[in-house]
This record gives C-alpha cells, structure tokens and sequence, in this order.
C-alpha cells in the first residue's frame, strides 16, 4: 500500500489499496453453502480502522442451511496471527462472531 516508499500509508493509499484487498479476499476467503463453494455478489466494500485494520464487507445470497468459512491465505500469514470475522444477516445483526488462527 506504500507506494512513494516512505514508511507511511496515507488516505489516497488506502483508498488506493481497496480493490486489490476485496479482490484477494474474494479469492482467499472460501464460503461454503449447501455443500456448494459460494461467492459474493459484487467485489466487496473495503474500508480502514484506526489502526488500519481491513475491514470488508460482502453480500451473498441469503440461505437458510449450513454455512462454512475457510480463510485460504492463514498459513500464509506470521506465526501467531489472528483475523477475527463476523457474518451478519441481511438486517445487519451479528449471527457469529469468530477468531480465527492456523490452529482453530
């Protein structure tokens, strides 16, 4: 996201960075409904925290049946590192909230 190399990420930076964070998302974070991989409707809204936290929205087909979530690029990541997710319904109410690690 540094792209003039100055050890800083500025607002033009960030904003810069969020197609390319939705895009490896969308790529890196598996949904699995009815048995079937399931993929979001739309790329997905990426937005920054305080701390520059992603923080990344998607829409999907609303069911009613088993879901699952795989995160794909966790072992990718450092030793110790933590994603906490959350799934909400359509009318924005928190269904599960989770941490997830290599381990879990």
């Amino acid at each position: 996201m540094d792209n003039d190399d100055n050890a800083e990420v500025n607002d033009t930076e960030r904003d810069a960075a969020k197609p390319g964070v939705a895009t490896i998302i969308v790529k890196e974070l598996q949904l699995t409904l009815n048995d079937r991989i399931a993929k979001p409707v739309g790329l997905g809204n990426v937005n920054f925290g305080s701390q520059n936290n992603a923080h990344i929205l998607f829409h999907y087909e609303p069911v009613t049946t088993i879901l699952k979530m795989q995160l794909l690029f966790l072992d990718k990541l450092p030793d110790g590192y933590r994603q906490f997710v959350t799934i909400k319904d359509v009318a924005g109410k928190n269904v599960i909230q989770k941490t997830l690690t290599l381990q879990s």
